[in-house]
């Protein structure tokens, strides 16, 4: 099944090495004027099973005049701290998120940059889970001012908790926020300072892992009971993840095939509780059984985007055959207009079923003819009598001629 083939090959995949899991090549952008490189700047290289957002200037970053050749940025970097930076939308940002089913954790943040004379020669570098507040990883260093650039040293993630592990509903934003510009003409690019088609000038390193996937419901019991020639199945759930409901499907055979008896669908007491940490307890009562015979039950779960699981083993349950004649209270009761009446035969037997009012007036009259030993039931309509108290009598009579006689009573309320 699915879940199983993935909880499997979770199993046998080992952790990744660090790598590079993002990264941007600025060798290719074109130079000329009013050129800084397009925002968002999408990712050139970036690991199969993440979504990484591209490198997005913040509205108070200029993009006039001519930009450099080989180099992604812009102009107009006048903030001397990195609060009045961040305040004025001078930043850089871009974000990652591991796909359905991994996690990303993060190691490494290296980047390539050029800047001019007057250009900031420092950067706040922070990271954002979600729509939470930005926490600072540190203080970036751009020395160099000349059109050669530089490298900054690279800066260490793999010790900051928040960002290990990272579960696919989590996006993350890294900024970089440039500062201490001298001039407001200050220029500053992530850049191509080896000149290299092959090498990333800014990139995240990291490992992207299959994620610990969870079964849709954890089970904490199931069991069956016969009653009254009936199969009562009852089950409980401890943990219940992204699942609508339950179907029950039975065979005559533990190999099948198996046919639906009874679903969420149909059946309200089926629909999941939605509990992700108390699970729920549900009852299922198969009233097309017969005595004498051996069912099995399958309990599935149906997820939100429909797919169907098995949750547990295959259930069996044998019906005996009633060691006696037995005529139960019909149910529903109080009815209105019809109610089933439920009986037992020890052996076969010519079965007369009767209805009778409160003056002892025959008002209905089943003759059913020969049946075999088991449970049985009959549905009584009364919708052309009015509301009161009923009585129902069934006569049996067997092979030998011995007759077994019982009398209940029933209210219709309309």
């Amino acid at each position: 099944m699915r879940l199983f083939s993935a909880l499997v090959l979770a199993l046998l995949m080992t952790t990744s090495a660090w790598g590079q899991i993002a990264g941007w090549n600025t060798h290719s952008l074109p130079g000329g004027s009013n050129n800084y490189g397009p925002s968002p700047f999408a990712a050139t290289t970036t690991d199969a099973n993440v979504t990484v957002g591209g490198l997005t200037r913040g509205s108070g970053v200029g993009t006039s005049s001519t930009g450099a050749a080989r180099g992604w940025g812009g102009n107009g970097w006048s903030q001397t701290n990195a609060l009045d930076g961040i305040s004025g939308n001078q930043f850089v940002t871009f974000t990652i998120q591991a796909n359905s089913g991994y996690t990303v954790s993060l190691s490494t943040f290296d980047l390539m940059y050029r800047r001019s004379g007057t250009g900031p020669p420092t950067a706040l570098l922070q990271y954002q889970i979600d729509a939470g507040s930005f926490v600072d990883i540190g203080t970036l260093d751009f020395p160099t001012s000349t059109s050669a650039g530089g490298k900054i040293s690279q800066v260490d993630l793999s010790g900051i908790s928040t960002l290990q592990n990272m579960a696919c509903s989590s996006t993350i934003t890294i900024r970089i926020v440039p500062y201490g510009a001298t001039g407001p003409a200050g220029t500053w690019y992530v850049f191509d300072v080896d000149n290299s088609s092959s090498e990333n000038e800014l990139s995240l390193g990291g490992t992207v892992n299959l994620a610990d996937i969870p079964l849709p419901v954890t089970m904490t019991g199931a069991t069956a009971k016969v009653d009254a020639g009936r199969v009562r199945l009852n089950f409980s759930t401890s943990t219940e993840v992204d699942v609508v409901g339950f179907n029950i499907s039975r065979a005559a055979s533990k190999d099948g095939p198996f046919a639906l008896v009874s679903g969420y669908s149909s059946n309200p007491s089926l629909k999941a509780s939605g509990s992700t940490t108390h699970g729920g307890s549900y009852s299922f009562v198969d009233t097309k059984t017969a005595g004498g015979k051996t069912y099995y039950y399958k309990i599935e779960t149906v997820g939100k985007e429909g797919a169907v699981e098995q949750a547990g083993g295959i259930i069996e349950v044998n019906v005996a055959l009633p060691k006696d004649y037995t005529l139960y209270q019909n149910y529903p009761n109080p009815f209105n207009p019809t109610t089933t009446l439920r009986f037992d035969l020890k052996e076969d037997a010519s079965v007369r079923i009767e209805v009778f009012d409160i003056l002892g007036a025959n008002v209905k009259s089943l003759d059913d003819g020969t049946m075999s030993a088991g449970t049985h039931e009959n549905i009584i309509d009364l919708s052309n009598r009015a509301s009161g108290l009923y009585y129902y009598r069934l006569t049996a009579v067997n092979n030998a001629g011995k007759a077994f006689v019982s009398t209940r009573r029933m209210l219709m309320l309309k």
